[in-house]
């Protein structure tokens, strides 16, 4: 495809919101809950089998793994959930819910969750917004081998264009007729400085300072919006954890054709990672399950 298809007005309209969702923003939401999986105090318990993302995962862990604790935020996540879903052996009381939802929003209301999600969104966006026209992606206005000159001619240009007079006066006539919000103008703004941070990060403070005098109430959010949106649910691996705390144990000498009653202990391995991890994270209450049952031979027959 050549450079012909590449126009400013293309660059300009671009958003990442389709059908009134921000799909980058699910996209980040979702990478970081297949990042959370795949961490080793929680994946082989939890996630058998589950991977990172092949194409984002090491980039993941190469841009936060240094100040973002991914593998204390999955435990705490899963200690969230394992007490949230409950069940029959009294695992979910080996859990203080009190210190995981504090240490939880805690997290959610600090600064580390709004540069996690600022990392995940710039990461993923040069891939997933494109023209809804062409469907050329931002990715290619980076040039190939992101080529530092030619995205900065990309990014001067957007300068130059939101400098003119009539775009300002567009906007303003569209807020004063009602067509657009404040709030609305601010995010297509936020938008706006992304695809200068991403081809030029120089032109960000002077674009800004240009559209403020024009826009008082306009405020530089580039890195202080929550691009992650709301805590993950919990609801998102119900099943996984209830697989596993309803997962039957019996000793590894009893055998399967025994008349005996053998004695099943269940969610063996979702206690021990309480009694490791969680409370290493202080989350355990230091009580014991009810997980051993009974299993009759009489109940285990069946009529052929």
């Amino acid at each position: 495809m050549s450079d012909r298809a590449l126009t400013l007005d293309a660059l300009l309209d671009m958003s990442p919101v389709l059908n009134g969702q921000d799909v980058v923003r699910l996209a980040a939401r979702h990478l970081l809950l297949g990042q959370l999986k795949a961490q080793p105090s929680v994946r082989d318990v939890f996630f058998p089998g589950h991977d990172r993302d092949p194409v984002y995962g090491d980039r993941v862990d190469s841009a936060a793994a240094e100040w973002f604790n991914f593998d204390d935020y999955a435990a705490t996540f899963v200690c969230q959930a394992i007490v949230r879903a409950g069940d029959d052996f009294e695992i979910h009381s080996l859990l203080n819910e009190a210190a995981i939802d504090e240490k939880l929003q805690a997290l959610h209301n600090g600064p580390d969750w709004k540069k996690l999600g600022f990392t995940l969104y710039t990461m993923l966006f040069s891939d997933l917004v494109r023209d809804e026209v062409t469907k050329v992606s931002f990715k290619r206005y980076l040039g190939i081998d992101k080529n530092q000159n030619y995205s900065a001619t990309w990014a001067k240009r957007i300068c130059e264009a939101v400098g003119e007079k009539s775009w300002s006066c567009k906007y303003l006539n569209l807020m004063a007729t009602g067509v657009l919000s404040f709030a609305e103008f601010g995010r297509q703004m936020n938008v706006l400085f992304v695809k200068l941070h991403l081809l030029d990060p120089t032109t960000v403070m002077p674009t800004f300072d240009r559209l403020a005098k024009v826009f008082p109430r306009l405020t530089l959010d580039l890195a202080t919006n929550n691009y992650l949106g709301d805590p993950l649910e919990w609801t998102l691996i119900r099943d996984e954890v209830r697989r596993a705390v309803n997962a039957p144990s019996k000793a590894s000498n009893v055998s399967k054709m025994s008349v005996d009653d053998i004695e099943l202990y269940f969610g063996i391995r979702v206690c021990e990672f309480i009694m490791l991890d969680a409370k290493r994270l202080g989350l355990w209450t230091g009580t014991y399950p009810d997980n051993k049952r009974i299993s009759r031979f009489r109940d285990r027959c069946k009529v052929m």
